[in-house]
């Protein structure tokens, strides 16, 4: 029947550049099944083992936005709160469109028939199958911030007061990242799942 002539959804195409090309991201905050301690304002940043490069840079990225926002980076054992921030890498499924197009058809030909004189003969239509949808997944980039309450961390208790992710697209870009982070702290501490406007530059 010819080759297949694949086309992606646009709706998949405005979410994956979420966050890249817009001046929009997508953010889910959830509240864990610890408290956020009332009134706390001293952050410890858990430490990885083998942070990258991108980590890093992002960790104090964070750090700095943190305190302008009037909390304290302080060592483990003085901090109410404990923050894991990362780079994070997800998968994000979409369906797409597989359709058939036709096989190159010549043009009509003129043929002799007897008793009839030159005739043309009309080629016959084609009709398209329906058209099969394809699930395929494509590599987006975000944030992804943690909080833990620092006593019950210490505790071994690894459960979250808070867990903040928001999607940045294909790529974490730098000039972006303060953006994010800043979009996403404005949703710190409390439920949200939604499309918001990215907050500007400080």
């Amino acid at each position: 029947m010819g080759k297949c002539c694949v086309v992606f959804f646009a709706a998949c195409l405005s979410f994956a550049l979420a966050g890249c090309a817009s001046r929009s991201a997508q953010v889910i905050a959830r509240c864990g099944p610890q408290p956020m301690p009332a009134g706390a304002k001293r952050i410890a940043l858990l430490k990885q083992g083998h942070p990258s490069p991108e980590d890093e840079a992002l960790e104090r990225a964070v750090a700095a936005e943190l305190e302008t926002r009037g909390f304290h980076i302080v060592p483990q054992p003085q901090a109410e709160l404990t923050l894991a921030c990362r780079a994070e890498e997800n998968c994000h499924r979409y369906l797409r469109v597989v359709q058939e197009v036709p096989p190159f058809q010549s043009p009509p030909q003129v043929q002799m028939i007897p008793g009839a004189g030159y005739v043309v003969v009309e080629q016959r239509p084609w009709f398209p199958s329906p058209p099969r949808y394809v699930e395929d997944a494509v590599e987006v980039r975000g944030i992804r911030l943690q909080v833990y309450p620092t006593q019950q961390l210490l505790a071994g208790r690894f459960e979250t007061a808070w867990d903040g992710y928001i999607k940045a697209g294909f790529k974490l870009r730098p000039q972006q990242q303060q953006s994010l982070i800043r979009t996403l702290l404005d949703h710190f501490g409390r439920d949200f799942t939604g499309k918001v406007k990215l907050a500007p530059q400080p």
